[in-house]
């Protein structure tokens, strides 16, 4: 590919909280899968945490480029402590903002994609919030079932950067459920996309082939654990099941692959059962060829998402012995492709071990239902982060968003905009005309209305209610007839090229016709502490006053008349105070303004205010 070809492409920065290294070359295998995926289709420069001083602070790849940050981390990830390590981490946070901060002006980044909720995803808010570019987050389980489940002060953690999101994907159902029903991303926010595998390391092959390239014996009976060797990957429940089983089978032996807070002592004890040993982390090629050797893989995990090592099983064909945790159930029917435990039994455990090494029988009927056991679908991340760069989807946007205030703000600004019309006859034009409410209040003025919109799904529920709506693009599309009055609430900071809209808004309009077109005011106190924790994905543009007024001047059009919409709620005792306060101070406490246009030069029709 040209060096030409590259620049043409979009840049993003992914975030991780590991990454393959000259020390850890098997860790976070599949993140890397997903850098030379995405490389195809975009500019990716990948961010890392520096843990241990041998691996290099910045490499240059054949597809990608991978930055690594340093910060004290005691050759030890954040995630091998036992208890929270907090300056360290303040250390990690700090100095992977700064970096990524540098990257982001340095490269002109348009994306960050944060691998992780928790801690590389806390990292890409503050970004994102700095930067004001967007974020998605991809939940993997631990974050959220280990961590932000468990403690009060990271589920607050972990919820600001699901805010501060504009899409979290999670790889595994049972996680984005957990997403939308614990956490509350809005479903129309959240989607699917597995761990990827590399299936040209991971593939079937001759065991015993594999055994004598690994030097094991021919005819042992080989059970893998492959995960960190950590409590929540139940890495002492295996250990202390294999203890008690290896005697009964002087053939078994146990391989714990991986690293983790547990290995020493583990090791320690492990001298005195040489049937078990723990070699510690090894590269991604040989974690494949065990798992052609092996004849079973063991995983009693207490929380999962969609476990790596269990899709790198099932591409290798090899038996999964799982807790019903996560994904798994899912993953392994349990008696074809593999069998089911309850987490934290190890009495169960020790049962099923002896039971499947004492009938190999069972374990080759196993292995043929996971060799034929359906495949994870193509990845989607590329298409999914290529929509995050371009406009929202609005049919899921609106699917989504059924919170009362939406109805309610929309009924507020229709009664306005009515309220703004010198003469309530003839014809009307809705221009992005959301679930219809101005639609009815035109309606119920005598109003000949129409609407259009985007969202075909909104659309065909307006039509529904016997209104009058089409599907336009707004900006791909003419506006066709002539119309007396141009209504277009709270859309243009939607829009690209606002300008552009806003002159067919005007061509729409019949000589002598009003245009009213109402934009969100951001920088009032409401907006500005919102949009430094969740802003609108859907917002393109951040107006107040000021650039409305430069907005509308470009599109040759004069305001006439102004109406600030009061950011306090209507209720009763409020409602008087919020009008009062946005009369005085509009800058700061109108949620947005409304402006009656007219085409040529003009004054606004509105007494003086402070700005």
């Amino acid at each position: 590919m040209s060096n030409e070809t590259r620049k043409d492409k979009d840049h993003i920065l992914l975030l991780t909280a590991a990454f393959p290294s000259v020390c850890e070359p098997s860790r976070a295998v599949s993140v890397a899968n997903a850098a030379r995926l995405l490389a195809r289709r975009f500019r990716v420069t990948v961010l890392a945490p520096r843990v241990y001083p041998a691996d290099p602070r910045c490499e240059r790849l054949s597809r990608y480029e991978v930055v690594r940050f340093p910060y004290h981390s005691g050759a030890r990830p954040v995630k091998h402590y036992t208890h929270v390590p907090v300056l360290r981490l303040v250390s990690y946070l700090l100095s992977g903002l700064a970096t990524a901060m540098r990257l982001i002006r340095a490269r002109r980044i348009r994306l960050i994609y944060a691998n992780w909720v928790l801690p590389a995803g806390l990292i890409g808010a503050g970004a994102a919030m700095l930067s004001r570019i967007p974020l998605v987050v991809h939940a993997h389980g631990s974050d959220i079932n280990v961590y932000a489940r468990k403690n009060l002060f990271f589920s607050l953690l972990a919820r600001a950067v699901l805010r501060r999101s504009i899409r979290v994907l999670a790889v595994g159902h049972d996680l984005l459920r957990t997403l939308t029903t614990r956490f509350d991303v809005p479903p129309w926010k959240v989607a699917y996309s597995p761990p990827l595998i590399d299936s040209s390391v991971f593939h079937p092959g001759p065991k015993q082939e594999a055994r004598r390239q690994l030097d094991l014996p021919h005819d042992a009976k080989l059970i893998l654990f492959a995960a960190d060797i950590t409590a929540s990957k139940g890495a002492k429940l295996f250990f202390d099941a294999a203890v008690q089983v290896a005697p009964t089978d002087p053939r078994a032996r146990f391989l714990m692959l991986g690293e983790g807070p547990l290995r020493p002592a583990l090791r320690l004890r492990g001298r005195s059962c040489p049937a078990i040993s723990l070699p510690g982390a090894v590269p991604n090629e040989k974690v494949a060829a065990y798992m052609r050797a092996a004849d079973l893989l063991v995983l009693p995990s207490f929380t999962e998402g969609r476990p790596v090592s269990v899709l790198e099983a099932a591409s290798t064909g090899l038996p999964v012995l799982a807790s019903k945790v996560g994904d798994l159930p899912e993953m392994i029917a349990s008696g074809e492709n593999g069998i089911l435990i309850e987490p934290g039994d190890k009495g169960e455990l020790a049962r099923q071990l002896h039971r499947l090494l004492a009938n190999p029988g069972l374990l080759g009927r196993l292995r043929k239902g996971m060799s034929a056991s359906r495949r994870e679908p193509d990845s989607i991340l590329p298409s999914i982060l290529a929509r995050s760069l371009g406009p929202p989807d609005y049919d899921s946007y609106w699917h989504g968003a059924r919170a009362a205030h939406f109805k309610r703000r929309a009924r507020h600004r229709a009664a306005a905009a009515i309220s703004m019309l010198p003469a309530r006859t003839g014809t009307a034009l809705d221009a992005g005309c959301g679930r219809g409410e101005l639609l009815q209040a035109l309606r119920a003025c005598g109003l000949d209305a129409k609407g259009v919109d985007i969202s075909a799904s909104v659309v065909r529920q307006i039509r529904r209610q016997g209104l009058n709506a089409e599907v336009l693009d707004l900006e791909m599309s003419a506006i066709e007839g002539s119309f007396d009055a141009v209504l277009c609430l709270e859309v243009l900071e939607h829009l690209r090229e606002p300008a552009a809209v806003l002159r067919k808004l005007a061509d729409a309009a019949s000589p002598g016709g009003h245009i009213i077109v109402s934009v969100p005011n951001e920088h009032n106190f409401y907006h500005g502490i919102k949009n430094l924790f969740a802003p609108n994905p859907a917002h393109l543009h951040r107006f107040n006053h000021g650039k409305a007024l430069k907005l509308f001047k470009s599109a040759g059009l004069a305001v006439r008349r102004r109406l600030p919409m009061p950011v306090l709620p209507r209720w009763p005792g409020l409602r008087l105070l919020g009008g009062a306060l946005c009369r005085l101070w509009p800058a700061a406490f109108a949620v947005s303004n409304m402006y009656l246009l007219s085409s040529g030069d003009g004054e606004v029709d509105e007494p003086p205010r402070q700005e």
